[in-house]
């Protein structure tokens, strides 16, 4: 593959990416599933790529994490998948008992272009004749590496659930007016996720988090070995969205067809918001103006407080953040979320390295902020773009570990995946606290490194 890279006005032909900062699109889907209630990913395509997904998501999360695969051979990659999914579903129901076994593709069932619905159907018939009762529910979602990345493997499987189980006339017994608030959740740290949760209850707004990772993700020892982990959000409350008064979607915008809340809208009418990620005090703004607004509820005396402690630390660190020259590297909601807030805080946003392309508005804005993107980027062009720049850090994965070494500066670990430090799942970035944690681990690694480069006495 052919890669241009334009450095000072002219454009450079690469002849490949050289270890590209794009995750797979699946990866994404199965971290989204792990947060619905009973439910089993299985990967259809070959065992590499479930082992691939595996890898990162334990290495992040540090949780046991099952992942099914209908383990494409070589003979099914050239004659289709249709052979391998009947026995993947029979041992994956037989062992997990799941209530939804969801289904995502990869490129090479992609690529030979299996039509996985009717695979579906024709297998749930095989299991049927096996005596295979009751069947769970079973859905699929088309995540193609090549056309997507995890970030949008996330929002697809989470639209494939509201697409496939949202009934339009709920059982749920509760009028429209009375009905929680849907929050579809961006990919994020159970810390974070609990962070929304926290929030909406503290504005007392009842709110159902589609996906919720908050225990399955991020949960205790328990009692006994579970199967399935326990939590997440349970099925009958994704049925009952399509009774729900509202809607919030905190990422997503617009550069995907299909996102879970306007598929809510487009299929069962109910009205929502796409919001920004709340990175960053404006936008946590907005997302806590949008809550209250459409959830019906009041600004809570935890939140304005936590506001206010942000603001009081933005001011103390300001002498501190102001000029510093921060590189980021991020997926493609996350890495401008952190431009921004790079911008808010008084640092110079100079590079982002973003694992897909952005659009022409996003990049104009980004650059009005003084930042030059490498998007669709690989970490040789992110270095490049680093050192040209003179970045003093990187705020990004732990991928850009090398880069750091490589560099001599230090790394603020966010996103994902951070694999090299225990704890992931207590990293936030999201709202008011995430703000405050963020800003405080940028200043005082700008501190520590004025430390490590004096001559020895102590830096103020």
């Amino acid at each position: 593959m052919i890669r241009e890279r334009k450095s000072n006005g002219k454009r450079h032909e690469r002849p490949a990416s050289t270890n590209t900062c794009r995750m797979c699109a699946p990866l994404g889907a199965v971290l989204a599933w792990r947060g619905i209630d009973g439910t089993l990913p299985l990967v259809h395509g070959g065992q590499g790529c479930s082992t691939y997904l595996r890898r990162f998501a334990i290495g992040h999360f540090r949780e046991p994490l099952d992942v099914a695969c209908s383990n494409v051979s070589e003979r099914a990659a050239i004659f289709g998948g249709g052979e391998v999914i009947a026995p993947a579903l029979f041992n994956a129901i037989s062992q997990y008992q799941p209530q939804l076994v969801a289904i995502c593709t990869t490129c090479v069932v992609e690529t030979i272009g299996d039509d996985v619905p009717m695979l579906i159907r024709q297998a749930r018939e095989r299991l049927s004749e096996q005596g295979i009762e009751p069947l769970p529910e079973i859905i699929c979602c088309s995540t193609p590496s090549y056309g997507m990345t995890h970030v949008r493997g996330w929002w697809g499987a989470v639209t494939s659930i509201v697409e496939a189980l949202t009934e339009s006339n709920s059982t749920s017994g509760l009028p429209a007016e009375d009905a929680p608030l849907a929050l579809f959740a961006p990919l994020a740290s159970p810390a974070d996720w609990r962070g929304l949760l926290a929030t909406a209850a503290d504005c007392d707004v009842s709110i159902t988090l589609v996906p919720d990772g908050t225990e399955s993700l991020d949960g205790g020892p328990g009692s006994g070995i579970a199967t399935l982990p326990r939590g997440g959000t349970p099925l009958q409350s994704i049925r009952a969205l399509g009774s729900h008064a509202s809607w919030l979607q905190l990422g997503g915008g617009d550069r995907a067809k299909a996102y879970p809340g306007p598929a809510l809208r487009e299929h069962h009418q109910v009205a929502g918001s796409v919001l920004p990620l709340p990175v960053g005090v404006a936008a946590t703004d907005a997302w806590v103006d949008a809550l209250i607004r459409q959830g019906g509820g009041h600004l809570g005396a935890i939140t304005r407080a936590t506001r206010g402690r942000v603001l009081d630390l933005l001011a103390d660190c300001h002498k501190t953040v102001k000029g510093a020259r921060l590189a980021i590297q991020g997926d493609g909601e996350l890495g401008p979320a952190l431009v921004r807030f790079a911008h808010e805080i008084g640092a110079v946003p100079a590079v982002l390295a973003c694992d897909e392309r952005l659009s022409h508005g996003e990049r104009d804005a980004l650059a009005e902020l003084g930042c030059t993107v490498v998007d669709d980027a690989d970490y040789q062009a992110f270095r490049e773009a680093v050192a040209s720049a003179e970045c003093q850090m990187v705020v990004g994965s732990s991928r850009s570990y090398p880069t750091c070494r490589a560099l001599s500066i230090p790394l603020i670990r966010v996103g994902f995946p951070v694999a090299d430090r225990v704890g992931s799942a207590s990293i936030r970035h999201l709202g008011y606290d995430g703000a405050y944690d963020l800003v405080m681990r940028i200043a005082n690694t700008l501190i520590e490194e004025q430390q490590r480069l004096s001559v020895g006495y102590m830096v103020y």
